[in-house]
């Protein structure tokens, strides 16, 4: 046992000497710690407005892991401060929300003992994409066709959103349920947004439908409408397709007839039923083999009509086995509907104003109010009726004029504005001999319109006696009982600054002086610091034997109110402030009305129909049309500053400027063109003579001879046409020419 005890001293001994030998050699010994940075890798998943970093970290020694941070276009967004000593491998995530389109940079550091060694994923980028929509694809309604050919084409108009990854065409049998695709193409880039392919191997005169698509990196897929066509089966003129817009309709509306032939067809004639009633030369448009043909329009009579396209062989035969049908049911009409539904007049009276009368059944007229007085009481079918207005000596009055048939109504608001306000000037002291009078305004109310604000204008003179000239001229506004000076700011004018003081020698003087830039522009700022509500303005005016104080005056009111909300141009207004057609809506001025009645029957006796389209034109109507046509045609507007400062027109509450030019002018365009009011050549300037048909002084018309051939068109002049001209020309019912081949008056302009 004593042997055990001093083994084990010894062993004792010679540890404790090992270890101050270790510790002689390496003092710091115990302060050694492995440092290996830990491992990290990341990854980000997009979701439609945010975005997933999932970080997987391993810890690769003894060390714990102290803080893992997430780190997000440069800021730390996310710290995790306690992390589990095991399991070595820990999976950690964090979710940040994010703008489609835009770019993120994202990072993720794991850092282990009291910050030794740190793992990095480095610097990652993400894109959330913006969700994507279906493309949107159009096509063309007549595709060029042979016998066993057909050519089509497509257009991209949008790619919803994100990029374009393939378009194609799909066609099949008109009778089939199945679509094939025949073509396929991969986008070279953004623009490349044209598709086209010629389709073979068809069979000759069978009806086939084809439609374009579009699919996108958003896996979203559009098509377009779906288009029928029918293969050439002969190399006689074929009617390929008939259509009509609209499909049904009234004895009052107008048909439009689009057919498309192929290209042996010279011209169409119509039938409806066994009768010929028009027949179309020209083409509209021509594509390879195919012509479509485009009537103007024409009015059917009630009933479920047949109309027949015949074509016309090159020597005038017609082929009525190669011919189509269409069905358009037409009804009586029993509408009733006016030009207008409002109108607003200034308060002076003897105003006289028509209005169109829209209705194939008998009409009374009445009112509520004694102001107006209906010089028509009754009509029967299209026509008109007119009226006068009194004077209005009060407040600002409308009352409403009803248009009765049957058990149907419709209602004209007449508006008339209040009396123009004239003040009645203050007693004057004695020794002021300077007299304001008639001080007013030309409008008692205006709107916060900047139109309206520019074009305020006043009326009135000073005047003195005694020979005493006028010293000083001043004006104040004020509203809601706060006065401003605005002439002069300062109260006093200097000694010889017109027009605060006027020319010496001057007893008669005009309130003209307002009209000064510097004084209409201190009212126009003050009422656009002011905005709504009603407003007092004060003209003081002294003698020069007055007293510095000793002013005549004279007040007047002003209302401002909100300005008007006004709707974007588009054809839409082409349906407003419409047109007649009535030679009875014409002058009688230069016997017009009478002339145009002698040469209407002479066209009629001569086998010539006239059809007619315009007589008078409202004022609105004649200035919407020119400056649609002048945005349209012309580059007369083309800036949106221009576009806001074309003149405004009393009642029409147009916005000519879209958020773009293009899309101004796009919304002119569709004014202008067939969808619209079908203008043929330049209107007249309504702010200058104006257009003959505001006059009641021309007739727009078509003249077919007994064939239904137009006699006088764009493309020339038939003998008859000539002698049709000539013979207008001795009634006083004058061609226009070429340019505006449907146009007459009663100067020929």
């Amino acid at each position: 046992m004593e042997k055990k005890i001093m083994n084990i001293k010894r062993s004792l001994s010679i540890f404790i000497i090992i270890a101050m030998i270790f510790t002689t050699i390496i003092p710091n010994a115990d302060m050694i710690v492995s440092a290996i940075a830990p491992t990290v890798t990341a990854t980000a998943t997009a979701s439609s407005n945010s975005f997933t970093i999932n970080a997987t970290v391993i810890r690769n020694d003894s060390n714990p892991i102290t803080q893992i941070t997430f780190i997000v276009n440069g800021n730390w967004e996310h710290i995790i401060t306690t992390v589990p000593f095991n399991p070595a491998t820990q999976n950690f995530s964090y979710t940040h929300t994010a703008t489609p389109g835009v770019q993120y940079t994202w990072r993720v550091i794991a850092t282990n003992g009291i910050d030794i060694a740190s793992g990095d994923t480095g610097t990652r980028y993400i894109t959330i994409e913006a969700p994507s929509v279906a493309p949107t694809v159009s096509t063309d309604d007549y595709p060029s066709v042979t016998t066993s050919s057909a050519t089509l084409f497509g257009y991209i108009n949008a790619n919803g959103g994100v990029n374009i990854s393939q378009s194609g065409f799909q066609y099949k049998l008109a009778t089939s349920p199945n679509w094939i695709t025949c073509y396929t193409k991969t986008p070279s880039n953004s623009d490349d947004r044209e598709i086209r392919y010629t389709l073979t191997g068809l069979q000759a005169g069978t009806t086939y439908n084809y439609r374009a698509f579009a699919t996108n990196t958003g896996n979203q897929t559009g098509y377009s409408q779906i288009v029928t066509f029918t293969t050439v089966s002969s190399s006689n003129p074929q009617i390929i397709s008939i259509s009509v817009n609209p499909t049904s309709g009234t004895v009052d509306t107008m048909f439009a007839f689009t057919v498309v032939s192929n290209g042996d067809t010279s011209r169409i004639h119509y039938y409806d039923g066994n009768h010929q009633f028009a027949h179309q030369t020209q083409h509209s448009r021509m594509e390879g083999s195919n012509k479509v043909f485009v009537t103007q329009g024409f009015n059917l009579s009630q009933g479920n009509r047949t109309i027949t396209a015949v074509p016309v062989d090159s020597n005038g035969n017609e082929l009525w086995a190669n011919s189509r049908s269409v069905q358009v049911n037409v009804t009586e009409n029993n509408n009733l509907s006016l030009s207008t539904n409002s109108l607003t007049s200034g308060s002076g009276g003897g105003l006289s104003s028509t209005v169109q009368v829209y209705s194939n059944t008998s009409w009374t007229v009445s009112t509520n109010v004694s102001w107006i007085t209906l010089n028509t009481q009754s009509g029967n079918g299209n026509g008109s009726f007119n009226f006068n207005i009194s004077a209005n000596t009060g407040a600002a009055r409308s009352g409403i004029v009803t248009v009765s048939s049957g058990n149907r109504s419709v209602q004209l608001t007449v508006s008339q504005r209040e009396a123009p306000t004239v003040a009645t000037p203050a007693p004057q002291a004695l020794s002021n001999t300077a007299k304001i009078n008639n001080f007013g305004l030309t409008k008692s109310s205006i709107t916060l319109d900047e139109n309206d604000i520019k074009n305020l204008d006043f009326s009135g003179t000073v005047t003195t006696s005694g020979g005493k000239e006028i010293e000083a001229i001043r004006i104040q506004i004020s509203k809601a009982g706060v006065s401003v000076a605005i002439f002069p700011p300062n109260g006093e004018p200097p000694e010889d600054y017109p027009p605060y003081k006027p020319d010496k020698n001057k007893t008669d003087f005009p309130l003209s002086w307002i009209d000064n830039d510097t004084i209409k522009e201190g009212i126009r700022q003050y009422i656009r610091d002011n905005k709504l509500g009603e407003y007092t303005i004060t003209v003081f005016a002294r003698s020069e034997s007055a007293s510095a104080n000793d002013y005549d005056s004279a007040t007047v009111k002003l209302l401002v109110t909100d300005k008007p909300t006004y709707v974007l141009s588009g054809k839409e207004w082409c349906k407003q402030f419409m047109a007649s057609k009535s030679l009875e809506d014409l002058s009688d001025n230069f016997n017009f009305k009478t002339n145009a009645k002698k040469f209407i029957d002479w066209l009629k006796a001569n086998e010539i129909t006239p059809n007619i389209s315009n007589t008078y034109r409202p004022p609105e109507r004649a200035y919407l049309m020119y400056y649609a046509w002048m945005i349209a045609k012309t580059n007369t507007y083309n800036t949106l500053e221009k576009l806001k400062n074309i003149p405004r027109m009393e009642g029409v509450n147009i916005q000519w400027a879209h958020s773009t030019v293009d899309l101004s002018k796009k919304a002119a365009e569709e004014m202008v063109g067939t969808s619209g009011y079908s203008i043929i050549a330049k209107p007249a300037d309504p702010t200058k003579s104006g257009s003959n048909h505001t006059k009641r002084l021309a007739i727009d018309m078509t003249l077919y001879n007994k064939n239904g051939k137009a006699i006088i068109d764009k493309n020339g002049i038939t003998p008859e046409g000539q002698k049709a001209i000539d013979k207008g020309k001795e009634l006083g019912v004058i061609w226009f020419g070429t340019a505006d081949w449907v146009h007459w008056s009663y100067n020929g302009q």
